[in-house]
């Protein structure tokens, strides 16, 4: 069952805070399957002055949201740092406090300084940048069984560390909700698959895209980045046909079975308005379909 809508808002730091689930407030939080900081956008309503003075001074660094049903399902859809807030009024009674946030922001300017034993693999390559960069990483599907024949000296921007050692183990990775993932780039994230329908949230028909399967649900925080998503292949609208050359064979295909990995994902909604979606860019997991697959269709979110 999915109604009732709920969500939190909490603004502060390891030790204070302060929560604005009460007031009003719209978002977007769009999330890619990118190796740079994921960004939200979010607007409060009439906070008051004093309020939004500290926010806006930097007094607090840290923004948290959560966002459902009470009657569903509920979760954590953004945990990033704070990057802007600044005040703005719509009309002469409502005021809003406008706030830009980041996950991974801190995290991508780190720089990594250690040395690596023979031995060690890319997992403990990947280890020693997400420490200096303040991340723990999330590694699906991955057994490391090639060993560096010498040492390694790590030396400079640790996302550079973390993108060579991703890429040489044939994964990508991505900031997600305080932390990392590190997902195989012909695979997705480990879990079950989330079964999307008219039942359980699904809005209109998904359609079939240059850009790659796109659908339209109910918010779900069940919903990530590299996780599984399972559409009925016979709801997916086929793309209108086009004479152009390039556009025929560059047509992301469709999975025999209905499974698509999420690449691109974006939660919108209002607390007191009609906006509460979950906008979905997915591809096929098979690397064997013909056409775009996605370790050459993610490039181009």
């Amino acid at each position: 069952m999915q109604y009732l809508r709920r969500a939190t808002l909490l603004i502060g730091d390891d030790e204070t805070g302060i929560d604005m689930s009460d007031l009003q407030f719209s978002f977007s939080v769009r999330q890619a399957d990118l190796r740079t900081p994921q960004y939200t956008n979010i607007r409060i309503y009439n906070v008051a002055r004093a309020t939004a003075e500290k926010i806006k001074a930097n007094e607090y660094t840290r923004v948290v949201l959560q966002a459902g049903y009470q009657g569903g399902n509920f979760g954590l859809i953004f945990d990033g740092q704070m990057i802007q807030a600044r005040l703005g009024r719509e009309s002469a009674v409502d005021s809003y406090l406008d706030i830009l946030a980041a996950e991974g922001y801190e995290a991508n300017q780190a720089v990594v300084n250690t040395t690596l034993a023979a031995g060690a693999t890319e997992q403990d390559v990947a280890n020693a940048a997400g420490t200096a960069m303040g991340q723990s990483i999330q590694f699906n599907s991955y057994n490391p069984t090639v060993k560096l024949p010498r040492g390694r000296v790590l030396y400079g921007m640790a996302r550079t560390a973390l993108h060579k050692a991703a890429a040489t183990a044939g994964y990508g990775y991505f900031y997600d909700r305080g932390g990392i993932n590190w997902v195989p780039l012909q695979g997705y994230k480990d879990g079950a698959a989330v079964v999307l329908n008219a039942a359980t949230g699904m809005i209109g028909w998904p359609e079939q895209t240059q850009d790659g399967i796109r659908v339209r649900c109910l918010l779900n925080p069940l919903l990530e980045v590299g996780a599984r998503l399972q559409i009925d292949n016979a709801s997916i609208l086929a793309a209108q046909p086009s004479p152009s050359f390039d556009y025929v064979n560059n047509l992301p295909p469709l999975d025999a079975d209905g499974f698509y990995r999420i690449y691109v994902i974006e939660h919108s909604g209002d607390t007191r308005g009609q906006a509460w979606y979950s906008d979905i860019i997915c591809l096929t997991i098979d690397p064997t379909k013909s056409g775009l697959t996605g370790l050459v269709q993610k490039g181009q979110f």
